[in-house]
């Protein structure tokens, strides 16, 4: 029998390594559509320049028009459908 609806599932799988006193942060966006991942709490966008792929722009999100920035929200990042984005920390 089939389902009566459709369950889409938006996945963003996040890793850091580190290595000879280089950090990476790795991104894969896993599904067919472009997902939002929160980071932790106290990530700093600043902090992270692009590493791969070459000349890609930094993935984070805007805060919403309209809204005071509180401190508290954490940082998002915006990734399109399978893409991969490595960030390294500068």
């Amino acid at each position: 029998a089939l389902l009566g609806s459709l369950l889409v599932i938006l996945v963003i799988f996040a890793f850091l390594r580190e290595h000879e006193g280089s950090r990476l942060l790795v991104l894969i966006n896993l599904a067919y559509r472009d997902a939002t991942l929160a980071l932790p709490e106290g990530f700093r966008p600043d902090a992270w320049s692009v590493a791969f792929p070459q000349g890609a722009a930094l993935p984070f999100v805007a805060p919403r028009p309209g809204r005071k920035p509180s401190g508290t929200e954490p940082a998002q990042v915006r990734l399109a459908a399978q893409q991969v984005v490595v960030l390294k920390a500068r």
